[in-house]
């Protein structure tokens, strides 16, 4: 329940800022690949969509804190559930559209590899590779995919990692309070379990380390707020 001390925060603002980095993100894919040659070369080294999804990465650390600090204290298996439902409907339906246009396309002989991008292999459209793929939201699940469709997924494979290092704090936290007088999130157990980052982080092929700070960042954001 939520601490009455602790009021609700207002996430409208975040839903606007949350529209303008999507859009920052489709904007740096349109430069890339169907932007003249010459203007694409040009807007390349801004890198808009990369810089919006760290600050995607650091929103998340702000707002996930939040849930798992006023709403899921001792509850990590509904946290977790609830990350699941909001992201694998979503991400199955994705791929399997992406799938389809890329099986149209194929079909049709109009299918081509973007501009900086290899062509699809020959095993692309195979069972194995495309439940890979609907796998593709599980961190190291891009290791056993001969072809990625959704391209941004190595993001959603990092949120995901997060939401499990929050899940893991929350259920050592509901034991820890037996012991200790600590009721809440906290900063400092929120930190120390964030070190679980780190063995994953050394041997995944993404290199995930390098994505701790905007996670770290967006929860102190919380706790200043």
């Amino acid at each position: 329940m939520r601490s009455p001390a602790a009021p609700a925060l207002d996430y409208r603002p975040f839903g606007a800022l949350r529209l303008t980095l999507a859009l920052l993100v489709m904007l740096q894919h349109f430069f890339a690949h169907l932007a003249p040659g010459d203007f694409a070369l040009w807007a390349r080294p801004f890198e808009i969509g990369t810089i919006a999804v760290l600050v995607f990465f650091a929103l998340s650390g702000f707002v996930i804190t939040e849930a798992a600090d006023r709403l899921y204290q001792q509850r990590p298996i509904a946290f977790m559930l609830n990350r699941l439902l909001r992201i694998v409907p979503h991400f199955f339906t994705a791929v399997m559209l992406v799938w389809l246009a890329y099986l149209i396309l194929a079909r049709t002989g109009a299918l081509s590899a973007a501009r900086y991008e290899e062509p699809l292999s020959a095993n692309a459209f195979g069972l194995m590779n495309v439940l890979a793929n609907l796998l593709g939201f599980l961190p190291g699940s891009n290791r056993v995919q001969s072809d990625e469709f959704l391209l941004i997924s190595w993001a959603i494979r990092v949120e995901m990692v997060f939401y499990v290092i929050a899940a893991l704090w929350l259920a050592a936290a509901s034991w820890l309070v037996k012991i200790f007088p600590v009721a809440r999130f906290g900063l400092v157990g929120f930190g120390i379990a964030s070190l679980l980052f780190i063995p994953y982080a050394l041997s995944a092929s993404v290199g995930m380390l390098q994505y701790l700070p905007y996670f770290v960042f967006g929860c102190a954001l919380y706790f200043a707020a």
